[in-house]
Formats: structure tokens, sequence, C-alpha cells
């Protein structure tokens, strides 16, 4: 017991001159010691706050001042480049809708006219329509002409897609394909909007990234996104080899979906989408791919060149020449 007893003494004793000894350093030398040094310290962080949004205030006006000199470039640039073409637009999933509506209006711009839009659903690309994506290739192949020999069912499927954007709903089997592509309950695209005339180039529009690097994903994961990236890459290949196409999106990463397309060397790419400068080279590729010549633009992996050359590619009986 005395032993216990001593120990709490001891122990109070303790702690009480701990608590006495802080008071005095927080009334006495110490005090002013300490709080200057936090004055000190938060005075630098403040001018170092100050300094940072001075920064980038700079920067944001340097963007816009660039921002503004770019749409000065695209009013001498653009107009007059796409007069009479009609142009198709083929949404991905999870593409940007803001970066769609900007591109149009680069796309109104230079002349030329949306012939028709679409966004292609999930099941265009996932594994659990495949067994669908086969039976409906062997039901339109014969709507469609210039198949390649042995042609897998995504390659008949992007086919049936690019004839119905290239002849327009005017030609009966583009209607019977534009049918099954949209067949209630297995659609594997929407229409944004109406399909009319022949499109004289198709643009693809890609999401950021479809990211198989994720930690949080699993092996099951990452080779479905590794199988949607193979079809949507088939896909672009398969269209740009029936005629002008354009695909825009993001190509910062190797596994950005634009990025792949690029390595396809099949049709042109523009990166930096939802840009001013992206929003510039579109119609610019476009014009290009028209005229004959593949071109990658942007500031990103592969490009050749930060921005495209005015090509003349008007149709000159400001109609389509298909």
């Amino acid at each position: 017991m005395m032993v216990d007893f001593r120990y709490h003494l001891v122990s109070l004793v303790s702690v009480f001159l701990a608590l006495a000894v802080g008071i005095i350093l927080g009334a006495g030398p110490l005090q002013n010691s300490i709080g200057n040094t936090l004055t000190g310290q938060i005075d630098t962080l403040r001018e170092s706050r100050d300094s940072l949004r001075d920064e980038l205030a700079v920067t944001e006006d340097q963007l816009s001042g660039s921002d503004s000199a770019l749409d000065v470039a695209a009013n001498e640039l653009l107009p007059g480049t796409l007069t009479g073409r009609n142009v198709a637009i083929v949404v991905l999933p999870e593409a940007s809708s803001d970066a769609v509506s900007d591109l149009i209006e680069s796309l109104e711009l230079a002349g030329a006219s949306v012939s028709g839009q679409v966004t292609l659903n999930e099941s265009y690309a996932n594994s659990e329509k495949a067994t669908y994506r086969g039976a409906f290739s062997n039901q339109v192949s014969e709507y469609i002409d210039s198949l390649p020999d042995n042609p897998t069912n995504d390659q008949v499927v992007a086919s049936a897609l690019d004839y119905v954007l290239r002849k327009g709903t005017g030609d009966e089997n583009a209607k019977v394909l534009l049918g099954s592509l949209t067949a209630e309950g297995d659609a594997l695209l929407s229409v944004d909007r109406e399909v009319k005339d022949p499109a004289d180039a198709v643009i693809v529009v890609t999401p950021e990234s479809l990211n198989t690097e994720d930690a949080d994903l699993t092996a099951n994961e990452k080779s479905e996104i590794e199988s949607q990236t193979g079809i949507y890459t088939e896909m672009f290949s398969e269209v740009a080899g029936r005629g002008p196409t354009v695909g825009y999106g993001r190509a910062l990463n190797d596994d950005d979906l634009l990025t792949t397309l690029r390595g396809t060397n099949e049709g042109s790419t523009v990166d930096s989408i939802a840009t001013t400068p992206g929003r510039i080279n579109v119609p610019l590729a476009v014009a290009s791919e028209i005229s004959g010549d593949h071109v990658s633009l942007g500031s990103q992996q592969g490009a050749d060149a930060p921005l495209g050359e005015r090509v003349d590619a008007s149709s000159k009986d400001n109609g389509s020449d298909n």
C-alpha cells in the first residue's frame, strides 16, 4: 500500500509541476518567441498564397488571351473550307456532350452541315452482347457493299454503321440497316440528329480514357476494357477504310483511346478535345481527309502538327460529291 500511495503522489506532483511550467513559460520569456515564430509562419503562408493567386490570375489572363487569338484565327482559317459538305458524327459512350456541341459550331463555321449524329450504346462493344452482334451481322451483311473478305462480326457492324451514314436514309438498304441498328430492346446505337443526306466525312468522338491501369479494377474488368478498346479501334479502322474519317479525343496517355486510334495509321486524328485548338483542328482535318490527306493534329502523343493548314474542300456544286 505504501508503494502505491507514493507512486500516485509522485504522479500527481509531476502533473501539477508540468502544468505550472507550462503556465510560467506561456506567460514568461518564451511567450513572445513562440508568438513571433507563429506570426512569421502565418505571414509567410499568406505571402505565398497571395503570390500563387497572382500567378494564377496572370496564367488565366494569358490563356484567355491565347484563346481569343485562336478564335480570331478560327474566323480566318475555317469559313469556306467545308461549304456544301455533309459531315456525320459518331459519339462513343462517355464522350463529352459539351465537346460535341462545340464541334458542331466549328463545323458550321467552316460551312459544313451535320447530316447525322449517333451515339453508340454500351451494347455496341460489351461482351454481354457479343452473341447478338454475331446474329446481327449474319442478318444484315447482304445489305452492305464492299465488305472485307471473311469479315468479323464487329467489322460487319461497323460497316453497317458506315453505310447508313455515307449513303443517307434515301437509300433503301440504309433504311433497313438503321432500323436494325436501332431495334427496340437491342439497339446498338441511338440517333441524336436525324440521319438524312449522305456524309462526305465521318467524325468519331472518343471518351477521354479507357484506363486498364486502375488498381481497383479486377482482372475481368481490365479484360473487358481491352476487348472494348479493340472493338472501337476496329470500328474506326473499318469506317476510315471506307471514306474520309477523323478521330477526335485525348491522347495524353498510352491508354487513351485516341492514342490507340492513331496507332492504326488509318484516317486522321485530332487531340486536345474540348479546347480551342481542338475545335479549330477538327474541321481542318476533315477538309484534309476529303482532299485525300491524312493528318494527326494537336499537341499530345503522336501529333504531327499543333495546328492544321487551311484546305479548301468545299463542294464546287454546293452539294455532296457522293
